[in-house]
């Protein structure tokens, strides 16, 4: 067999990719004739047919539809590499795509990017609020957020801290109804539900135990927003569960209390996740450098509430 020759390749996909010779012809900028004579050069080399050429249409043969996806992933891959490679040696610049819940986004990280951005100009951030849990490869994400334990050998999973929720209410509503003074104690207060804590039953743990409490008979409204449910909670309509990082505030401003002290939620790990590669895109490299230790010291320390 003849050496190989990877333009010849790379018209063939092309080819395929465009169902005709002068659709191919077109987005490289040759002619028709030229994209013909490659195709039949390296049919000729591999001994084979891999299009069906009819006045009317053009096809893939099967062997042809093999050798199409092999050879389209290979050139996909070399690709990668080459902008890998260039990216590596290039300062940050350019756009960044990063996931992260709603929550983080509307309370910490809004100002934090905005910071990241004075000390990178040249980088073009483009945050996605989302609870859901995104393809970060599919839809086109560098960097995600994202709170759980993540099993997955195509991310590099960079761990930041634990986030947990805590039971909180206004003052007001403390005055009036008084205070649980345990999880189960719960039913009898008027309760605030977001979805995927529960609607029916709340889960807490201390240092020594763990208990499931059932609080749907004392829900008084259901919210999909934290910060919504939060502005609820402030107007004093009832207890709610919020994550630790996202009351500081409304503590030391005096417009919430917190509630059983002593019981949290279930904890979970929160964590930087983006695609498993070899060199790291320097926007993600500089965002998490800039960004970590930030982060970090806001999960470690929410005891402190």
């Amino acid at each position: 067999m003849k050496n190989i020759d990877y333009n010849e390749i790379a018209i063939f996909v092309k080819v395929a990719e465009a169902g005709s010779f002068s659709g191919a012809a077109k987005i490289l900028n040759m002619p028709n004739s030229t994209v013909s004579v490659r195709i039949s050069d390296l049919e000729r080399r591999l001994g084979l047919t891999l299009i069906q050429r009819t006045t009317r249409k053009l096809s893939l043969t099967p062997v042809g539809e093999i050798y199409f996806k092999q050879c389209k992933e290979s050139l996909a891959s070399i690709q990668n590499i080459e902008q890998q490679i260039c990216l590596s040696s290039k300062e940050p610049q350019g756009r960044l795509r990063i996931s992260v819940p709603y929550v983080l986004g509307e309370s910490v990280l809004a100002t934090l990017i905005a910071e990241f951005i004075q000390k990178y100009p040249k980088v073009e951030v483009e945050l996605s609020l989302q609870d859901s849990v995104v393809d970060l490869v599919e839809e086109g994400f560098d960097l995600a957020i994202r709170a759980g334990n993540f099993k997955d050998s195509s991310m590099i999973i960079k761990k930041l801290g634990y986030s947990y929720f805590a039971t909180f209410a206004a003052p007001a509503f403390i005055e009036k109804y008084g205070k649980p003074e345990h999880p189960k104690d719960l039913k009898n207060f008027a309760c605030l539900h977001y979805p995927p804590l529960g609607i029916e039953r709340w889960d807490f743990q201390n240092e020594k135990t763990k208990v499931r409490v059932n609080v749907g008979l004392s829900g008084k409204y259901v919210v999909s927003n934290l910060s919504s449910l939060r502005a609820i909670m402030i107007a004093g309509a009832g207890i709610g569960l919020l994550p630790m990082f996202m009351c500081e505030g409304g503590v030391k401003d005096g417009k919430l209390v917190r509630v059983l002290p002593q019981w949290t939620s279930v904890r979970h790990q929160v964590n930087f996740i983006y695609p498993a590669q070899r060199f790291v895109n320097p926007n993600v490299k500089a965002f998490i450098g800039y960004s970590s230790e930030r982060l970090s010291k806001m999960f470690i320390n929410q005891e402190v509430l």
